[in-house]
């Protein structure tokens, strides 16, 4: 690679890396997205002009190099599995927990969910436009939509570049170069050139470090690549799958924002995955609560999100926490921690909640000025519901492995919000939910996976059943092609809602 990016001219390679993201190569399918994120981050790393022509064979080299980018990380596996060959069953548990995690942050990069990370975005970032605009000179609107028009206008391109030839004349003619001229017509200009300024790398830039297909890439946090007159949007799809995260740290470790601002921000994010919950939940139940208030006379606790039919009640309790840096590098500490602040709390206040239907205890609901008493009935089935804001691998589909269960307690079902989202859209009833819920719990020591729709898709095929089959067996999973159709219809009518037109 190091030859490969010293060799051409820098900005071929830009127009080359957006044109392989989108290349339909049955042998990138897995590894395009990794591999365009490892080589468009340590690309930027030069500014190299006049240097050998790039063709068709460049192209392939190209495409070699990116067929490879996880050999170094299985090799490394595969060494380490082997290591541990003789370990304690502890030490190989958290040999797999920290494995995963690797694995997820190589190749999970949540495309399943585009529209839904979008509009979470939103709701983590708009709420604060104002603050955005006074402090960084441009508003989480703006911001938005000038990516969302960039990624528009280069989805539209590579859906016609269907040969080789014509692959060659886009990155040769650097069709993907925005110009910021073409920005002003439809952004503030004055926005324009502060989001540039706070969003964008130089290409050359001498503090950039060579790096690895599972460091943090610089493109994250800084997606836009700066030459003066134009910019390349190098990554356009994991940029837009990260924004829920992009301007998180801007709020947390920057502290470019006052106390105040930062305090609202993070109550913000555990309130949204709060409210979607609840959305989600009134597809199937009748009667959702939300923040329920206990006991009365003290009101010291909070139950976030409590739905409840004939026979069964709901505890929903929902974080916003996001896994770290270090956590997705395999840290078994981090790893522990943020498990704990994402699923272990939430865990801890839904028994508390259910505790306190079971002793008979009242709850408080408030409307704007009125306060409602609220009595739970104690139904044969009480299940705690841990909504998480992130795909946390396949601890979710093990957490028993992970949490201290009360006894006489079902064990939590953690889901993060973007499954519970499609979960509750693909269930034709509460009954049907409820049922995938004891699936859930009867099947729980069966199977693992790092994806809960593999779950969801075996009870959809099956109905509730326990699984009979030997707990080493492998079971290959998969959704009908009307479900794939169903939610790329609904991602592209999330993007229609943006109009371009002139100002």
């Amino acid at each position: 690679m190091e030859n490969l990016i010293k060799k051409y001219n820098t900005e071929d390679l830009l127009n080359a890396i957006i044109v392989m993201s989108a290349d339909r190569d049955q042998t990138l399918t897995d590894v395009n997205i990794s591999a365009c994120e490892w080589i468009a981050s340590n690309t930027i790393r030069n500014n190299i002009y006049g240097s050998v022509e790039f063709d068709i064979n460049a192209y392939r080299e190209m495409k070699q190099i990116a067929n490879k980018v996880y050999e170094p990380y299985i090799k490394e596996i595969f060494s380490d599995v082997m290591n541990h060959k003789n370990a304690s069953n502890d030490k190989k548990e958290d040999f797999l927990k920290s494995t995963m995690m690797r694995i997820k942050n190589l190749a999970s990069r949540g495309d399943a969910y585009q529209f839904q990370l979008m509009e979470l975005a939103e709701k983590f970032y708009k709420p604060f436009d104002l603050e955005f605009l006074n402090t960084l000179g441009f508003s989480f609107t703006c911001c938005e939509r000038v990516f969302v028009y960039i990624y528009l206008r280069y989805m539209k391109v590579l859906e016609g570049i269907e040969s080789d030839r014509k692959r060659i004349e886009s990155i040769q003619n650097h069709i993907f170069k925005i110009s910021k001229l073409e920005l002003y017509q439809f952004f503030s200009a004055k926005e324009v050139d502060r989001l540039i300024e706070c969003l964008s790398i130089k290409p050359g830039d001498s503090k950039l470090n060579p790096v690895q297909a599972q460091d943090f890439k610089p493109l994250y946090s800084k997606p836009l690549v700066d030459y003066g007159e134009y910019i390349y949007l190098p990554l356009p799809v994991p940029v837009l799958l990260n924004f829920p995260k992009i301007f998180h740290y801007k709020f947390i470790a920057e502290k470019i924002f006052n106390k105040d601002v930062v305090a609202e921000y993070t109550k913000n994010r555990g309130d949204v995955i709060e409210s979607l919950t609840s959305e989600y939940l009134l597809r199937l139940f009748d009667n959702v609560y939300i923040s329920l208030e206990y006991p009365p006379d003290s009101r010291k606790f909070e139950a976030d999100i409590t739905a409840q039919s004939e026979n069964t009640t709901v505890f929903a309790e929902a974080k916003g926490k996001i896994l770290t840096l270090s956590s997705l590098n395999g840290d078994l500490l981090s790893i522990n921690d943020d498990i704990y602040k994402a699923i272990g709390k939430a865990y801890d206040q839904a028994v508390r909640s259910i505790e306190h239907v079971e002793n008979g205890g009242l709850f408080i609901e408030k409307k704007e000025t009125e306060e409602k008493e609220i009595v739970l009935e104690n139904t044969t089935w009480k299940f705690p519901l841990c909504i998480m804001s992130e795909n946390f691998s396949s601890i979710p589909s093990e957490i028993y492995k992970h949490l201290d269960i009360q006894k006489e307690k079902l064990i939590p079902y953690a889901v993060n919000i973007y499954d519970l989202d499609i979960i509750t859209r693909e269930c034709i009833s509460k009954e049907e939910f409820i049922n995938y819920l004891l699936f859930r719990q009867i099947n729980i020591h069966k199977l693992t996976t790092m994806d809960e729709l593999d779950y969801f898709g075996y009870f959809k095929h099956n109905g509730l059943v326990e699984i009979k089959t030997d707990a080493d067996d492998i079971m290959a999973i998969s959704f009908t092609d009307e479900f794939d159709k169903k939610y790329y219809n609904l991602t592209i009518e999330w993007f229609e809602k943006f109009d371009f037109g002139k100002k």
